[in-house]
């Protein structure tokens, strides 16, 4: 070290040495002043440190100035500063021809931003900062400015790439007709941070409502494929209960009871399948297949009336009343009262058999005994009926009037009643067996997520014909609904056979493509380049359009690997870096380093590589960039560009509107701001023009789902309410607040869908 050797003593170690002629700092390894060029051996230091030089050694003229940049003393001739490295006068020339070019290049990569609407107010705000430092001829400034344009605008075409394929997303999710409004709402905020060069900040927002699109397109693919099965289910269900409505009116034909209602009903159908509400179409089939079933039934019961009315007018019995009742129980089934028909003739028909059983039998039995045995089996029977949860009291009634027959010494009345009575109370205990068994089976269901509520409600109607002393319809459709989940119990027994033998699906792929694509995002965010990243992804497609499923995954997994390993080399590099550069953290920052470290590490070790990188970048210095506010022009430009991408979500056409908001960010460039005012008025205009026309075909679009919403009992008074008020503004011709309107419809009509 040369100038520890000096005249007179040593300068210590750790002090800086500063030359007594022209006041500029020293480097250890100079041998003489690299301002005024004194030579160093000429320097005395005396004992307290001090430096001095005899004045006869002294040059004859040292004029020196201060660096602009770093304020360090220069030597008049000097070309460059020896601390800063800052060019003067002679390089003058070449510095701006550095920067021309420089400039240049950035307003070309510039040009390209622009398409992409994206980062435009930071960038512009870097090229008006270059342009000013060089107009106060600091080049040297301007030239890193406009580097940090060509960065920043790179930065925002790698970002547009992802972001537009997360719009391609969006898009289809709203297509498939999920709720697509807030993650393009979330997506703005993104372009907002982006818009002000908050790159780092955007990337972290981007990455996690990127994750939230796939999962809603997700669900959106399977909302619609769920409606389109469910679709296909009702025209098929539509389809066999046209069938079954069919041959139910055949069956009817020749019956003598009015059936215009029935007609009057199918007709409901085919209008309603017409018209695309086949929802409907099916429940005016059901009503019918259920009018024409108890047609059938009351005509069976008024021609055994008529029998029994035969039988008691041959035995000179009482039979006039029942006529009428038979009349009447035509008369109410023909007028829609089907189950009280059924009611009346029952009980006429009971009453019937009553008066034509008065007489005793003559058959040799011991009545008594026979009766005696039957008591015993009907208290037995009644016993268990009691335990069934099902109405019993017509079973307790004919026990009583057995009793009552038998102390009036009419045994053989009393015998039949026992007998009517333990022939319905088997029937009873069978349905409770039959409700019991199809519970079983529901249960059974609802482990394989297979359960439909409409076996459950298919019991209970079981059950309430049951309680109504109606048994026979009561097993009929207790049996039907344990054949429908046999036969799904069936499939769904063989799907879990299959399952385990199951090859890989589409939705396999797509998982390991999302991963992928995550993980290819972090790698660009944290600025690592992956070759042949893509290239994974696109031979993997190739193959699925294939069918070749397993090759598919075989494919990306080896290229998750090659990912992975790549992550965690370029991970453990910056990690060592940190390391070795601890020295230059401040000590207040030490401990925070070392603890983003160890929690780098662990999230290495769970794979997690996103927070690994995390974890490194704010462990690093973080740059914080602050942006001049917009002027009155440009803010304006900026709130049409806004409600030109509301309108645009609305379905408005926007195409002149844009082209002369591209117009006034021209005027903005060059400083017109009178100009860019207009063109942005003009722009706004365009698109109020559109929203009559646009809201019109809103209301036309959503009055079907309003009506069907209505159908199923949905309140939709404040999505009316919303919509005139659109209307309302729209004729007072405030546009702005009709777009606003029409935003909040579409986002209710979202919720409404859902």
């Amino acid at each position: 070290m040369p100038y520890l050797k000096l005249i007179g003593g040593n300068l210590k170690e750790d002090e800086e040495m500063i030359c007594p002629v022209c006041d500029s700092e020293i480097s250890e390894e100079s041998e003489k002043c690299p301002v005024c060029g004194i030579e160093i051996e000429l320097f005395r230091v005396d004992k307290e440190g001090n430096i001095s030089v005899d004045d006869e050694v002294i040059p004859d003229e040292v004029v020196v100035f201060e660096c602009p940049l770093c304020n360090n003393n220069v030597a008049e001739d000097a070309k460059r500063c020896p601390k800063c490295g800052a060019v003067f006068e002679e390089d003058e020339e070449k510095e701006e021809e550095e920067f021309n070019d420089k400039i240049v290049e950035a307003r070309k990569i510039f040009s390209q931003v622009r398409d992409t609407d994206l980062g435009i107010p930071y960038l512009k705000t870097l090229l008006k900062e270059a342009a000013s430092a060089v107009k106060s001829g600091n080049y040297a400034e301007g030239v890193r400015k406009a580097d940090e344009c060509i960065t920043s605008s790179m930065k925002v075409l790698d970002v547009y790439e992802i972001i537009d394929y997360a719009k391609q997303q969006i898009i289809e999710i709203k297509e498939l007709g999920g709720d697509h409004t807030p993650h393009l709402n979330n997506l703005q905020e993104v372009k907002e941070m982006i818009d002000a060069g908050d790159y780092d900040e955007a990337m972290n927002s981007f990455e996690k409502i990127n994750e939230e699109i796939e999962e809603a397109l997700a669900e959106a693919k399977v909302r619609s494929a769920e409606a389109v099965k469910l679709a296909q289910e009702l025209e098929s269900e539509f389809e066999n209960k046209f069938e079954e409505a069919k041959k139910a009116l055949f069956d009817i034909r020749e019956i003598d009871i009015d059936i215009s209602t029935s007609k009057a009903l199918m007709k409901g159908a085919r209008d309603a399948k017409q018209e695309g509400d086949i929802q409907t179409a099916v429940e005016c089939l059901d009503d019918l297949i259920e009018m024409c079933h108890y047609i059938l039934i009351v005509s069976d019961l008024i021609e055994e009336g008529k029998d029994k009315i035969k039988e008691l007018k041959e035995r000179d019995l009482e039979f006039k009343s029942h006529i009428n009742t038979l009349k009447k129980g035509k008369t109410m089934a023909e007028e829609g009262e089907y189950i009280e028909s059924v009611e009346l003739l029952n009980s006429a028909l009971g009453d019937m058999e009553k008066t034509l059983s008065m007489g005793p039998k003559t058959d040799g039995v011991d009545k008594d005994e026979v009766y005696e045995d039957l008591m015993d089996i009907a208290m037995d029977l009644l016993m268990k009926v009691r335990k069934t949860h099902i109405a019993f009291d017509d079973m307790e009634n004919l026990m009583g009037k057995s009793s009552e027959l038998e102390k009036d010494g009419k045994v053989d009345n009393a015998i039949n009643m026992l007998e009517r009575m333990i022939h319905k109370s088997e029937k009873l205990l069978l349905i409770r067996e039959k409700i019991d068994l199809g519970k079983v089976k529901i249960k059974e269901l609802k482990k394989y997520g297979k359960a439909d509520r409409k076996y459950l409600e298919a019991l209970k109607e079981g059950k309430m014909m049951a309680d109504d002393g109606d048994y026979d319809q009561a097993i009929e459709i207790i049996d039907k609904t344990i054949r429908e989940m046999d036969s799904v119990l069936s499939e769904t027994h063989v799907e879990v056979a299959v399952e385990k033998e199951k090859k890989p699906s589409i939705s396999d792929i797509e998982v390991m493509v999302s991963e992928l694509k995550a993980l290819l995002i972090t790698a660009k965010k944290h600025g690592i380049k992956i070759e042949g990243g893509r290239e994974i992804i696109s031979e993997a497609l190739d193959s699925v359009t294939e069918k070749d499923f397993e090759n598919t995954l075989a494919l990306l997994d080896k290229g998750k690997d090659k990912i992975t390993d790549y992550l965690k080399d370029v991970i453990d590099e910056r990690m060592v870096s940190l390391e070795i550069s601890m020295d230059e953290i401040g000590k207040d920052d030490i401990k925070a380093v070392e603890r983003y470290i160890r929690e780098t590490k662990k999230s290495l070790e769970n794979e997690d590589y996103s927070q690994a990188l995390e974890y490194l970048s704010n462990a690093n210095s973080l740059k914080e960039v602050s942006d001049e506010p917009m002027g009155e022009a440009e803010s304006h430009v900026a709130y049409v560009g806004k409600l030109i991408f509301d309108a645009e979500m609305l379905g408005i056409d926007s195409t002149d509107a844009n082209e002369l908001l591209d117009k006034a960010k021209l005027e903005i460039d060059v400083g017109d701001w009178e100009s860019a005012e207009e063109f942005a008025n003009d722009a706004g205009d365009k698109i109020f023009e559109n929203v009559p026309d646009r809201l019109r075909l809103m209301v036309t679009e959503a009055q079907t789902d309003l009506k069907k919403a209505k159908i199923f009992g949905i309140n939709v008074s404040e999505e009316i309410a919303i919509l005139k008020s659109a209307n309302m503004a729209k004729d007072e011709g405030d546009m702005e607040r009709c777009i606003v309107l029409m935003k909040r419809f579409k986002e209710k009509m979202g919720s409404l869908d859902k």
